[in-house]
Order: structure tokens, then sequence, then C-alpha cells
């Protein structure tokens, strides 16, 4: 039985993996924010009940607080030294997606922590049981440059749609060093996560989500701008899950970089997609407006004037548009080659779309629209 030491265990992607390891029958330290037991506890409580986990889970599975945007992460380093010193494994999955941070949060969340989340690693453990770290990233860090982004650590200079990616390419450049220093790391950057495969099942609902309401042309009123040739690329969060468990027992992957997406094969047109969504909405019977298509320029520039409409939850959501129009603009490829080519050797395979849409549009829908 391995010990597996887990941040980010909150979030989408963090409480699958926390979930696959569980059920594995690992040790689990999960690092989350909660500054007592008791508030540690209640969030652990929420995981189980929802992945039907065993009861005995909440007391079986140890939490250490920490807080990404405090000096010193705001934990306990006696704690800090006991649980490093004891890991087999660490997976670094803690992160702020927001598209609408400064560069100074941003910086906080994705390169301060990083920084001293590894330093606990050289400190306390490598020296002990520690045998890799499995840093997750994101294929973001391509920004706005690369039309095709390779498997590979970036030196180019780029522009960014938002601060996130440029702190979380910051953050790559550090963890880069850190691998020529000898360290052992992998580096996985999944695209846009969505539902499980199977089940459509995903802990919160966030951009992808808001997206193909948005090309729905639920949020407004019909009007959406040309979508052209673009395409988006999505990846159920069970394969991205299942890949990061895989490498983390891989000593192969050491140094490598791992895109955890669907690449050009699998990504889905934008305009397939808004066909898909209303096909998906109309069949649970609810009523869309008529399309109307306008240059996305016009569309941008509408967005834009969001910012000057009333606080209220649906103009919260129509103020996002501008982050989406951004993405939309960028015609973008993520390279997978070298990465499928190590899933199988672990026998794993990048889903088809027809495989997992069916189950992700059913999911939402039943928990959002009816």
């Amino acid at each position: 039985m391995a010990h597996y030491l887990i941040s980010g265990a909150t979030g989408v992607l963090g409480s699958h993996i926390f979930r696959s390891i569980f059920n594995k029958g690992h040790q689990v330290t999960l690092m989350l924010r909660g500054r007592t037991e008791e508030e540690r506890r209640a969030r652990l409580k929420e995981l189980v009940l929802f992945y039907n986990l065993p009861q005995e889970a909440v007391d079986q599975v140890r939490l250490l607080h920490f807080d990404l945007s405090r000096p010193h992460l705001d934990m306990n380093l006696e704690e800090a030294k006991e649980t490093f010193s004891s890991a087999d494994h660490f997976i670094h999955s803690a992160a702020s997606v927001r598209l609408n941070q400064t560069p100074e949060q941003a910086r906080t969340m994705a390169i301060h922590g990083t920084k001293k989340l590894l330093e606990f690693c050289e400190r306390w453990g490598f020296p002990n049981h520690l045998k890799k770290v499995e840093y997750i990233s994101t294929v973001g860090v391509g920004g706005k440059t690369f039309s095709e982004l390779p498997e590979a650590f970036i030196h180019e200079t780029r522009d960014f749609h938002n601060n996130y990616e440029m702190a979380k390419s910051e953050s790559e450049d550090f963890i880069e060093q850190k691998i020529l220093q000898g360290l052992p790391i992998t580096v996985h950057r999944p695209s846009m996560i969505i539902g499980n495969t199977y089940t459509g099942a995903i802990l919160h609902f966030h951009i992808f989500y808001t997206l193909i309401q948005f090309l729905s042309g639920q949020m407004t009123g019909g009007f959406l701008p040309t979508l052209g040739q673009r395409k988006l690329d999505v990846i159920p969060v069970d394969f991205v899950s299942h890949a990061i468990t895989s490498a983390a027992i891989d000593q192969n992957t050491r140094g490598k970089v791992l895109h955890l997406c669907s690449g050009p094969e699998y990504s889905i047109p934008l305009l397939e997609l808004s066909i898909l969504s209303r096909t998906q909405l109309s069949s649970h019977h609810i009523k869309l407006p008529a399309l109307k298509w306008i240059p996305q320029v016009l569309a941008l520039a509408l967005s834009k004037a969001t910012t000057y409409l009333p606080k209220h939850p649906a103009t919260r959501t129509l103020k996002s548009l501008p982050h989406f129009l951004n993405y939309l603009s960028t015609k973008q490829e993520f390279l997978n080659t070298d990465t499928k080519a190590w899933l199988k050797t672990h026998n794993l395979a990048v889903p088809t779309p027809e495989a997992y849409l069916p189950a992700v549009f059913d999911y939402w829908i039943r928990r959002t629209h009816e």
C-alpha cells in the first residue's frame, strides 16, 4: 500500500484522482483549505457523498490544511514535515482557474504555492520515500501563440488569453528547471475537463457547461457569432485521472510533458457542438430561440457592453462571454502523438466524443434544467 499526497482534492480533477486512489486501497492524505479539523472533515464528507464512498473513508483519510494564497501556505510545518516525509507520491492538482485574476493573484496561486510545495519535497520528501511528483498544468500554457502546441516545454515568448495561462506558463518554467536539476517530475497538460465518460458526473459545472449553454443560444436570445472551422478540445475527467495515476507509478514518465487531451483527431467542431447542444436540450422538451448568426467582431463588441449591466445572476453569466469569444478567436490544436504512444503501454486510449458526450449532456441537463 502506497501513501499518496494530493493537493486540490476538492476540485473537479483532484477529487476524481482521490476517488481512484482511495478505491485501490492506498493511504491518502488530502491537502485542502480548512483551518479546523471540523471544517476539513465537512469538505471531505461532501466528496464521500458525491462519489458514494463508504462512510468510514471520512475517518481513514488524513487531512492537511493549506492555502495557496497565504505565506508558507498557512501550513503547520511539523505536520507538513511528517506528511511529506512519509509520502510515496505527490500529485499537485491545486489551482485557481478563475479567468479574471490579476497577474499578482494568478502568480501567487500558481507559482508561489508550487515553489513552496517543491521545497517541502526536496527537504523532506525525496530524502525519504517520495518517488515522483505529478504536476497538473494546462494546455493553455501555449497561449495565443501556437497553432499546434508541442508535447514539450516552451521557451518562446507568448501572448496569453488570461493571467491564469500566463502564471501556469511561468510555473512550468520553474518546474523545468527543477527537472533539469534531477527532480523526478511529470507535467500533465489536460485540455478542458468535462464529466465522466460513462455517467457524465462531475463535481462542479464550470466553463464547458456555460459554453454549451452559450452555443445553444440560450444565453443570447439565439444570437451567436459565426463559428467557422474552430474546434474545442475537451476530455473526460475519468480519463485524465486514470492517466495521471498511471504515470505516478511509471518512472519512465520522469521529465516528460503529457498532453491529456483529445488532440487534433477528436477535437469537436464548435458548429457541431452547437447543433448537438440544441438537439440534446430539445430532446428534454426545453424551448430554444432560433439561431441568428452575427460576425465575431460584432459579437465581441456586444459582449463587452455587458460590463455596464447591473448585477444580476443572468448578467453575471453574460459577462463571461468575452472570455469565450477570446478563446473562439484562436485556432489551436494540442498535439498528443507521443502521449498516445505512452498511453498504449498502459492499455489506455483517448476516448471518442461519441463515447462520452451523450452522458455528459444528459447529466448536465437533468441537474440544471429539470
